[in-house]
């Protein structure tokens, strides 16, 4: 699904040649910076982690933000971390886990959202439900 998002628009006889192009970079890039060389289900678990204990924030406070009743740079960060967690068309185990188990840090999300960035428009619901996490080593 994720080719057909992305490459769609791509001629179909140069379509291979393309993606085989991407591949190599992308898989390059992830190497380089260590990501290539952990099992992907070290990875998905340590995400998983690592949004149980940004939850636990906010499970455990009543303000608003991690910065109390006001915004500070780490909400900034937070947000868009989830926004894009959140927000994308593409398939995560850690977008599934945070809907199922956080809806605090979806709330969060979607009110950080609408205050300070309302000319975004309201959030696409179906490109959060269609997350279905399908990845092969081609």
């Amino acid at each position: 699904k994720m080719v057909q998002i992305v490459f769609g628009a791509v001629p179909a006889i140069i379509k291979p040649f393309i993606l085989g192009m991407v591949r190599r970079h992308v898989w390059d890039a992830m190497h380089a910076q260590g990501v290539a060389t952990h099992h992907v289900s070290d990875v998905d678990r340590r995400e998983i982690e690592d949004w149980d204990t940004v939850a636990t924030l906010f499970e455990t406070s009543d303000a608003p933000f991690l910065g109390g009743e006001a915004p500070c740079p780490q909400d900034c960060t937070l947000f868009a971390a989830l926004d894009s967690l959140l927000n994308t068309p593409f398939p995560s185990k850690g977008k599934d886990h945070v809907m199922a188990n956080h809806p605090a840090l979806v709330e969060y999300a979607d009110k950080f959202r609408a205050r300070f960035f309302p000319d975004a428009g309201p959030v696409d619901m179906r490109v959060r439900r269609e997350s279905k996490f399908v990845l092969t080593n081609a």
